[in-house]
């Protein structure tokens, strides 16, 4: 019987980086189009147009899940605001974009508090200096423009689809969370569990702190525990490195998974703690053959291009999960994620059903100095993301 990773929470967005007191800002939004983009010179950050449409978040306007279903209309420039509650002014807040497309603005009770620029990556702004006590207001500024040299991956630039370039999707995407942490926190972190030197590394962020650990725990698929490892804090970042007796490894016919707990302590305080997951690999090549933990592997992948009916590129957990099982009965052991970027959750059930996957970044199809910075900007980001999936 298929077991889920401890840390994985339906409602959560990723299993990977899970903390118990996310609050998601998906739902019923306002919404805006600025045909004119005047928005910023009329101050719809100050004051949010009292004629406007509601969307249903995180389902692109030109999605039917959206409620707007609007998929035909091409509008450069669109707006989006909602409030969420502040009960404390203790700590930090932060609040996560699974995706944006294509360019955001952030704004928090009317005050700016960050640019953005990429559809396919995972950002995060703390939002602390701009919060109140009580009610909040969420808005965001988001220009996406029909411009061959943007990164976009199958939308198409032309009024309508053609070959294989399909309805653009504009604005928020993805997910939308917020948390509230102490002033100490992991910001970030990879995993690489290499099955080959039964070796976990976790390279880690932190905000930082005068005597302060970093702590990890791992445990099998039924919860017992396996090994753990610490490291107290000498600067913000850091590498763990935690070596075991012996692994499962992970495969398309074995998915193992490991349990993953990941602390920030002060002593016997916990400052903030993370629910994740890893799975065993080592992957090279030989002679053209492709090795996956010692094993001579054939990749029989389907071409995997993100779209679905009702909501283009983002799919509900239902549609991942038919979408994984799918294809592998219909006898492929990967998908070949055809220039999209696919959500953590996408990836969890990539991992925990055993599907391989090769990650194309998304493109642009006409080069410029500006598209080229651009990929050296985001394709980092993409692939620090998504790196410590063992799918």
């Amino acid at each position: 019987m298929l077991k889920h990773a401890k840390s994985y929470h339906k409602g959560h967005p990723n299993p990977q980086k899970y903390r118990d007191n996310c609050q998601l800002l998906n739902g019923e939004w306002k919404f805006v189009f600025d045909e004119k983009n005047e928005g910023l010179d009329l101050g719809y950050e100050q004051n949010f147009p009292s004629e406007h449409l509601l969307i249903n978040v995180p389902y692109p306007y030109q999605s039917e899940a959206s409620g707007i279903n609007e998929p035909s209309r091409q509008c450069d420039v669109i707006w989006y605001e909602r409030e969420f509650e502040i009960e404390s002014l203790d700590g930090v807040y932060v609040i996560t974009f699974q995706s944006v497309d294509y360019k955001s603005k952030i704004f928090v009770n009317g005050s700016f508090v960050l640019e953005h620029e990429g559809g396919y990556d995972i950002f995060s702004c703390d939002v602390t200096p701009y919060v109140k006590k009580g009610v909040n207001k969420l808005t965001l500024r988001v220009e996406d423009e029909m411009e061959i040299d943007q990164i976009r991956g199958k939308q198409r630039w032309r009024k309508d689809s053609f070959t294989c370039f399909y309805t653009e999707t504009s604005g928020i995407v993805r997910d939308v969370y917020l948390e509230h942490l102490k002033k100490s926190y992991i910001k970030d972190f990879i995993l690489k569990a290499d099955y080959a030197t039964k070796n976990l590394k976790i390279d880690f962020e932190t905000t930082g702190g005068e005597g302060l650990v970093f702590k990890a725990v791992v445990t099998d698929i039924d919860g017992a525990f396996v090994v753990d490892g610490q490291i107290p804090l000498t600067e913000k970042n850091g590498c763990l490195s935690i070596d075991f007796d012996g692994v499962i490894g992970w495969s398309n016919e074995n998915p193992y998974l490991y349990n993953l707990t990941l602390s920030l302590v002060n002593g016997d305080e916990i400052l903030d703690e993370i629910g994740s997951y890893c799975g065993f690999t080592t992957i090279f090549t030989k002679n053209k053959r492709f090795f996956i933990n010692g094993k001579d592997v054939y990749l029989k992948f389907v071409l995997n291009q993100g779209y679905w009916a009702d909501t283009i590129t983002t799919p509900t957990e239902a549609q991942i999960i038919e979408d994984v099982k799918l294809t592998l009965s219909c006898g492929f052991n990967g998908a070949r994620m055809h220039e999209h970027t696919p959500s953590p959750l996408n990836f969890y059930y990539m991992d925990l059903y055993g599907l391989y996957a090769w990650h194309e970044c998304p493109s642009a199809h006409g080069y410029s100095y500006k598209a080229q910075k651009q990929y050296y900007k985001q394709f980092p980001r993409i692939i620090k993301d998504h790196f410590s999936h063992p799918s």
